[in-house]
Order: structure tokens, then C-alpha cells, then sequence
């Protein structure tokens, strides 16, 4: 029996008159019941739990895997599992449906989890909720900008440090004739730069907009924390939704893997995305290889404060966290919790995690221990790449100058209201006019207020500051 076996033994009882010897009940031996674990949304995250159970485990595990949507629309408030994986943005609503629990304390000072040994922003912000950390990390991805330098060099640009000059560098890569013995062959589709589509759109239109605002005390830049009324009719977000919508940038590609994997081969020059190598693993790449360099998302040039618009010297980066990436929690139904916990700290510790969470292209390092980025990345980075990604990830990770996405429940139908704007004044000639994109915000304020009602606003408004840890 394994390390975790239950064992129960029943008792002889010895009763009766005169000293008469009662037959004996039998033993009851309850098997090794396996702890099951659902993973959401990634099959082969699955996979590599099994297999690392299979090879170092003790004890019995099942893991099951289903889709985040399901959850979503089940009315069920049960996952039918003892621990749950699950893409980082879904942590609000599996906390406020009272799906999961927060680590006990006693794990949480486990030496094989060593949660100090995660980011800051991951230990911090990304796994916590209401100020109680709810889990542990298998990888944690946030926004980069990747291009070629080669095509850079050929054209003459340098990396942009503001939206401004993304937009300016945008639409000199989408001159394909400049691109000479650079261009892709006639067969393979020119996209300049791109950024993934659909949900993800409105994670940069956020993370865009988070920019311009300037830096206060405010719980949140998205709606006003008294009343949940939407802020999207601001200066910030305004800005940031007209420039989207004007870019030469291509969005018809569905996933940062897929952004990623275009410029690898040559289908692109510059990328938002982040460097998973499990995501492009079956590429065949060109020999050799394009080169690829990383640098941090662009910032603003100039901010929106009470007194208007102000320019500032460097540029305001605000990194936006928990957009994606894997936690582990431990479920609120779970009968054996310690043992649950236990699941939690091995497979997603310091020992084991990086193993297990590599294989899913919702990943990146969550550790300050990954030192090995290549094992993240695979060939797809030189020298070069793999270290402006370390420099990236000392610089980003202090959770102070980051931005929680948004995670209340109803974060789907919030995104969707947000691309339906910009897709609404996209695809047009010129830049949008100011008519139209009033209409679109308005539109989007209105759909927000919408769910906001319809979830409950004292809920939601509750919900936003456990988000927020306040």
C-alpha cells in the first residue's frame, strides 16, 4: 500500500453474559482511494501529471480534464475532484463559487512547495485572493514583445518604448516589397506585426490602457469601487481602444502560440506573445534559425491625471499579470484535504513543478529557481533571446508596479464587451472617427453594466476587492 493508504481496523468487541466470547468482526480494509485531479483546459498538462505520478509518485492519483467552460455554465457547485488545475484568471470565479479553498498554512511553510521561491507578483497577487493564497503555480506567462532583428536592422528600427512608437514601427513592417531576401516565400502570407486575436485582444486593450492612467490609490482602473459604474468612457482607455483600432497590426491569429509560431517562421517580424516552446514544438523551423529578440511590452509616453494629459520622462510601463498561466488549489469538497494538499505541494513544488508545467503552452517560469529558461523555451531562443528573457523576468516580477487582470466572475462576458468594441471599428479605412468610438464605448459600458446587474453588483463589488487583495 503507498505512502498515503488509508487503512481502517475494526475493532473485536467482547460482550455477552458469563464471559461468552462474541464472534470477532471482521477487518475492514479501505483501499488506497486515488485523490482525484481535474485539470481545466489542457490536456497535456494532464498528460505530464500522470506520467510524473506514474515515474515518482506515491500513492494513487486519477486525473480527469475538462473544459473551464463547462464549469462556467454547470449550475453544479461541484468539481467532482479532490484538486483542480486552472488557467490563473479563472481563480475569482472558482473562489466566489466556493469551488476551492485556500492552502492550508501548514503546507504553505512546506519546505518542497517553497512558496518564497515563486515571483513575487505570482505569491502575492496572481495566486491570492482576499488576501489568502489559494494555491500554487505551474507556470506563469505574461505579454512580450518578440521581433526579428535582422528585419529591424534591414528597416532601420530599434525595439519601441511607447505605443506611439509600436504603431509607427507597425506599419513599416507591413511594407512586404521593403523586406527584399527577407520575405517569407510567395506561398506563405506576409503579417508585418500581429497580436492575438478574439479574448486576447481585449487583455492588450487593458493592458494598453492601464498605461495611460496615471498611478494612484484607486482599488481599481476599471470601474468606479463604490458603485462598480464601468470607466471605459475615460481618457485612458479611450486612447488606448482609437490606437488599437487604427494599428497595422494583424489580429487574425487566435492564440499567442500562434503569434509566436508566425514569427518563427518567417511570417512576421514583431509579435506580442511569450516564448513557449511546447506551443510551437511541432514547428519545422528554418535552418538556421531566424533570430529572435524579446523586450518588455511598450509604456506611455505621456499619462491622464486630474489636471489632464502630462508627459513624463521614461515611459510608464504597467505589466498586465494573470492573464494566463496553471494554479493548483486544493477543492472545497475534497474529504481528504491533507492528502489533496500534499498533491499540491509535490506537483507543483520546487522539485517537481517546473517538470509537470512545462508542458502546456499556457506556461512560463514562476520561479525565481528556473534558472534553465531554455527547458521553457527549447531551440526556439539563441544567447541573445534567453537573455533578455531573464532580464525581463527580474525586472516585471515585483508585483508593486503590476496589474491584476480582471478575474470577477463574468471576466469572459467583460472581455467579450471589449473586443466586440474594437472589432466594431476595425477593419476600416482610416482611423475611427470620434462618433464611432463613442458608440463603442458606450455600447461596451453598457453591456458591463449588464452583467454587472445580473451577477449582483454588491457581489461583483465585493468580489473586485478580494481581487485586489485590499
Amino acid at each position: 500500500m503507498g505512502r498515503f493508504g488509508l487503512l481502517l481496523a475494526g475493532l473485536g468487541l467482547l460482550s455477552g453474559c458469563g464471559g461468552a466470547k462474541q464472534p470477532e468482526k471482521p477487518r475492514v480494509v479501505v483501499q488506497d482511494i486515488p485523490v482525484q485531479i481535474l485539470v481545466l483546459d489542457d490536456p497535456p498538462l494532464a498528460d505530464s501529471i500522470r506520467q510524473t505520478w506514474a515515474e515518482r509518485g506515491e500513492g494513487k492519483i486519477e486525473v480527469l480534464d475538462r473544459s473551464s467552460q463547462a464549469v462556467i455554465d454547470s449550475p453544479r457547485r461541484v468539481l467532482d475532484a479532490d484538486v483542480v488545475v486552472y488557467p490563473a484568471p479563472l481563480l475569482g470565479t472558482l473562489v466566489e463559487r466556493k469551488l476551492i479553498v485556500p492552502l492550508d498554512p501548514h503546507y504553505r511553510r512546506d519546505k518542497n512547495l517553497a512558496v518564497q521561491d515563486l515571483f513575487p507578483a505570482v505569491r502575492l497577487r496572481v495566486a491570492v485572493w482576499d488576501r489568502e493564497l489559494m494555491g500554487s503555480s505551474l507556470g506563469n506567462p505574461n505579454f512580450l514583445l518578440l521581433y526579428r532583428p535582422d528585419v529591424f536592422a534591414q528597416f532601420g528600427l530599434e525595439a519601441p518604448q511607447t505605443w506611439d512608437q509600436y504603431a509607427a514601427v507597425a506599419e513599416k513592417l507591413a511594407d512586404r516589397n521593403a523586406l527584399g531576401d527577407l520575405a517569407p516565400s510567395t506561398e506563405d502570407e506576409w503579417l508585418g506585426a500581429c497580436e492575438p486575436g478574439g479574448l486576447w485582444s481585449a487583455e492588450l486593450l487593458l493592458a494598453r490602457a492601464a498605461c495611460y492612467t496615471q498611478k494612484n490609490n484607486d482599488v481599481s482602473i476599471w470601474w468606479e469601487y463604490r458603485t462598480m459604474e464601468p470607466r471605459l468612457g475615460r481618457e485612458p482607455f479611450v486612447r488606448a481602444l482609437r490606437e488599437m483600432a487604427s494599428d497595422k497590426v494583424n489580429r487574425s491569429l487566435s492564440s499567442p502560440a500562434e503569434c509566436y509560431a508566425a514569427l518563427l517562421t518567417g511570417r512576421c517580424a514583431m509579435a506580442i506573445a511569450w516564448p513557449n516552446g511546447w506551443g510551437v514544438k511541432d514547428l519545422t523551423l528554418p535552418d538556421p534559425k531566424w533570430p529572435v529578440r524579446l523586450a518588455a511590452l511598450p509604456g506611455a509616453g505621456e499619462v491622464f491625471g486630474d489636471e489632464g494629459w502630462a508627459p513624463i520622462g521614461e515611459p510608464q510601463r504597467v505589466p498586465l499579470i494573470g492573464c494566463e498561466g496553471r494554479l493548483m488549489s486544493v477543492t472545497r469538497e475534497a474529504q481528504r484535504r491533507d492528502m489533496a494538499a500534499q498533491r499540491v505541494v509535490w506537483l507543483s513544488g520546487k522539485e517537481w513543478g517546473e517538470r509537470v508545467g512545462l508542458n502546456s503552452q499556457a506556461t512560463m517560469p514562476a520561479r525565481v529557481s528556473s534558472r534553465l529558461l531554455s527547458r521553457w523555451t527549447g531551440e526556439t531562443l539563441g544567447e541573445d533571446g534567453l537573455r533578455d528573457l531573464s532580464d525581463i523576468l527580474s525586472a516585471e516580477m515585483d508585483p508593486q508596479d503590476n496589474l491584476v487582470t480582471i478575474r470577477i466572475p463574468g471576466r469572459q462576458r467583460y472581455l467579450g464587451a471589449l473586443r466586440q468594441a474594437l472589432e466594431s471599428l476595425t477593419g476600416k479605412d482610416g482611423a475611427p472617427s470620434d462618433e464611432a468610438i463613442r458608440a463603442a464605448v458606450m455600447e461596451a459600458t453598457r453591456q458591463w453594466e449588464s452583467i454587472t446587474d445580473e451577477i449582483g453588483r454588491a457581489a461583483q463589488r465585493s468580489a473586485l476587492g478580494k481581487s485586489q487583495a485590499l
